[in-house]
C-alpha cells in the first residue's frame, strides 16, 4: 500500500523556454537519478509518479500560491502566500537558480505562470491524488513517499547553509 513520487526528477529543460542560468546552474535543481533508484527499488510493485518537468519551471512540491511577487510582470489574480522559500527566489517558479544567478531576464507573464500551473503543477497532483485514492479504496490506507536527494551540505538558497547533512533523511 505504497505510492512514491519523485516530484524533482526531469533534469532537461525546455528549449522553448527562455532562460539565462546556464546548464550547469540549472542541473543544481535535480534530484539526481531519484526516479531510478526508486523504480529499481519498487520493481513495479508500487506506483512511481515522476514529474516530466524540471523542477525550476514549475515545482511540483511547493503550494499552488507560493509565488515570488518579483516573479510576475502583471498582478496575480487570487491572494499569493509566498513561502521563505519564495523569498529566497525558489519558490513554486524558481526566479533564482542559485544564489544571485537569474533564472530569467525579466519578469514572467501572469499568463505564463497560470499556463505552468495548469499545464504542469495541477496534471501531476491530480495524477498523484489518483494514485493515492486508488492506494486506499485497495488497501483501507497509503503510505506516501515523497522522494529526494540533497546537497550534502546545505548551500546560500537553503536555510542551513554550510551545514553537513545527514546521508539518508526519512
Amino acid at each position: 500500500p505504497i505510492v512514491v513520487d519523485s516530484p524533482h526528477s526531469w533534469r532537461d529543460w525546455p528549449a522553448m523556454v527562455r532562460t539565462v542560468a546556464s546548464t550547469a546552474a540549472l542541473g543544481s535543481a535535480w534530484d539526481a537519478y531519484v526516479d531510478e533508484l526508486w523504480a529499481y527499488a519498487l520493481d513495479h510493485r508500487a506506483p512511481l509518479l515522476c514529474a516530466g518537468f524540471h523542477r525550476a519551471l514549475v515545482d511540483a512540491n511547493r503550494a499552488r500560491d507560493d509565488i515570488d511577487p518579483l516573479l510576475l510582470a502583471g498582478v496575480w489574480p487570487t491572494p499569493l502566500h509566498p513561502s521563505e522559500k519564495s523569498r529566497r527566489g525558489f519558490g513554486l517558479i524558481r526566479r533564482l537558480a542559485l544564489p544571485d544567478v537569474p533564472m530569467y531576464d525579466g519578469r514572467l507573464s501572469v499568463a505564463e505562470v497560470e499556463a505552468r500551473i495548469r499545464d504542469l503543477y495541477d496534471p501531476y497532483h491530480q495524477k498523484l491524488t489518483t494514485l493515492i485514492d486508488d492506494c486506499e479504496a485497495r488497501f483501507g490506507y497509503c503510505l506516501h513517499l515523497d522522494c529526494h536527494s540533497m546537497k550534502s551540505v546545505g548551500n546560500a538558497m537553503n536555510d542551513d547553509e554550510g551545514t553537513k547533512r545527514p546521508d539518508i533523511v526519512v
